[in-house]
């Protein structure tokens, strides 16, 4: 998780140099650089809760066993981790070759991808009574008051 993590923070780091400094963007127009890794985002928190509780099922089938251990919440993780290295690699390339700037953002749809499915899957196994709803919705952890 905090190799993941640091390798977002890096990715992060190198937007303003390569979409001002490569492609000629504005420091205004540089700023949606960040929403093709958003809408990857969202994807994903749709696809990791219409997957997450059919794995987990599936799972305990397969196990025979009654109730879920945390270690089930880790194998989208083992399918989807791939997409960090895949992500970063589109990106790498195809900036230091100028392709279009569309496709350094698409390597960071990409990324984002792998990097959800890394990041809540393994916060959801060290947690399990957070769910998905938890992790999505901030409102959820704060104290009440009533």
């Amino acid at each position: 998780m905090a190799l993941v993590f640091g390798l977002m923070y890096l990715l992060f780091t190198t937007f303003t140099d390569v979409f001002e400094g490569e492609y000629g963007f504005t420091t205004s127009t540089s700023g949606l650089v960040y929403l093709g890794l958003g809408v990857a985002l969202v994807i994903c928190m749709l696809l990791f809760g219409a997957l997450n509780e059919r794995v987990q099922a599936a799972c305990l089938k397969a196990d025979g066993a009654t109730q879920p251990r945390p270690e089930y919440r880790l194998v989208l993780m083992i399918f989807f981790s791939p997409l960090v290295g895949v992500g970063l690699f589109i990106y790498g390339w195809t900036v230091h070759y100028r392709v279009h700037w569309i496709v350094p953002i698409i390597g960071t749809m990409v990324m984002g991808f792998g990097a959800f499915f890394v990041l809540v899957s393994f916060t959801s196994a060290i947690n399990p009574s957070w769910s998905l709803s938890t992790l999505t919705n901030p409102t959820r952890c704060l104290p009440s008051y009533t």
